[in-house]
């Protein structure tokens, strides 16, 4: 009889994900070094990795800043981005911050700078580096079932359905996706259209409660993940994989962890 298939935990599905982005996220950082420089900082990437952020007192801040910053801000300090010492982002944060007892609260707005310290606009590199990490993502899944940190981890996806060992066909991978992204996904949307319904400016979001509104609307996406992460501890099949009859399990089946 077949040993039964031992599921992936948490910990391995964290560190397998972690290199997988580090796979994408790293050549990105790489890049941005580059072109940060080619074009003295119209081009900024800031989607973590091996980056360290340091942040200084800004001397002064221009008038004409649009969004406008907070009115009475008492705070303004310049950040950059680094790889190993080398820009790859930097930007001016401007903010109100009040104390009432021992609560804390902060308003601000933030915005790119060049090389000189001058306010531009620019493009970020981040959005591309996400799609092509999640394109990496579904690509190797849907072709190998296992994508590099999921080999060096050695779990990979299956097809439960019919108890095999083969990577799950694009219809059941399709199903999967859509019900581990949903929440995450309906969420985003709403939070969107709220921003853009009562305005994107630091004061706008104070004044109608955005941040209190936000942690409202996430709370169900929350629940249904935090639920999703004890399945997975338990080392039992999640929502998404539940509903597409899909499996992440050791490739060492008669080994504990």
């Amino acid at each position: 009889m077949k040993a039964e298939r031992l599921r992936a935990g948490f910990w391995r599905r964290t560190l397998s994900f972690f290199l997988d982005y580090m796979v994408v996220i790293v050549p990105f950082q790489l890049i941005a070094v580059v072109l940060f420089a080619l074009t003295a900082g119209m081009v900024q990437f800031t989607a973590g990795g091996v980056t360290a952020d340091v942040c200084y007192k800004a001397t002064g801040i221009p008038g004409d800043l649009k969004p406008p910053p907070p009115a009475n801000f008492n705070v303004a300090q310049v950040c950059k981005t680094t790889l190993f010492g080398a820009e790859t982002a930097r930007w001016l944060t401007v903010a109100r911050v009040t104390q009432d007892g021992n609560t804390k609260y902060s308003i601000s707005e933030r915005y790119a700078l060049d090389r000189h310290d001058q306010v531009i606009d620019a493009w970020s590199l981040n959005w591309i580096a996400y799609l092509v990490l999640l394109a990496y993502l579904v690509a190797f899944k849907l072709r190998k079932g296992s994508t590099l940190g999921d080999r060096a981890l050695k779990i990979s996806v299956v097809d439960n359905s019919l108890k095999t060992n083969l990577p799950p066909p694009f219809k059941q991978m399709a199903i999967r996706y859509a019900v581990l992204l949903g929440p995450f996904l309906v969420t985003a949307a709403i939070m969107l259209i709220l921003a853009r319904t009562i305005g994107t400016t630091a004061e706008d979001m104070a004044k109608y409660h955005y941040i209190a509104a936000t942690f409202a609307l996430m709370a169900p996406a929350l629940i249904y993940y935090f639920i999703a992460l004890v399945q997975i501890g338990r080392k039992t099949d999640p929502f998404w994989d539940r509903a597409a009859m899909t499996a992440v399990v050791r490739r060492e089946p008669n080994r504990r962890e």
